[in-house]
């Protein structure tokens, strides 16, 4: 009787979503080209919130925000940053600027070059994701009266960030590894026998 409950149970939950902890998600989708990665990014950007992060689009950004006009160029290249948005927007052009010269000449864009462009891409988001929060503590406390005990049916999606088909190679990975978390298995490893 038990497994009978337990075999009914779980077919009257198939059409709904699988229970997430309301935690901010960190996905690497990775496999071959053209086997859905794509697509199951938008399904979490849909269901829970997961932004997606391609480095081919984020690539194209990054050229894209290289201005042609020398002189707008040499402003930019000039500029000193003053707030966390400025910054970030400072680095994705320089980035850019590296890339678009990298292109230009025929070669590939480097493993450092890709990895820096994504850390920047997820710096992004948390700092518009701690925009958010701020922003919506002040809007609770306006209103907190109104919502004590009332649970609202606008929650906050879970969130977080999904990386389309990156990292790409074993370097790439220990790479990002190591200047997302600050640290490297190889510094973990005891001397070779």
């Amino acid at each position: 009787a038990k497994i009978a409950n337990i075999v009914h149970s779980t077919l009257k939950r198939e059409n709904s979503f699988p229970v997430v902890p309301k935690l901010p998600l960190t996905i690497c989708l990775l496999g071959k080209p053209y086997v859905g990665k794509k697509t199951q990014a938008e399904k979490l950007l849909e269901r829970y919130g997961v932004l997606p992060i391609s480095l081919r689009k984020l690539i194209e950004d990054a050229v894209a925000a290289v201005p042609s006009d020398e002189a707008k160029r040499t402003e930019l290249e000039k500029m000193k940053p003053s707030s966390p948005a400025e910054e970030e927007a400072k680095v994705v052009f320089d980035l850019g600027m590296k890339i678009k010269q990298t292109l230009e000449s025929g070669e590939a864009v480097n493993d450092e070059t890709s990895v820096d462009l994504v850390l920047a891409a997820i710096n992004r988001l948390k700092r518009k994701v701690d925009e958010e929060k701020k922003a919506a503590g002040e809007e609770a406390k306006e209103g907190e009266e109104e919502l004590q005990g009332i649970s609202t049916s606008k929650e906050r999606k879970i969130g977080g960030w999904c990386l389309i088909g990156f990292p790409e190679t074993q370097a790439q990975a220990s790479m990002f590894e190591k200047k997302l978390s600050g640290f490297d298995i190889e510094d973990q490893k005891g001397p070779s026998k």
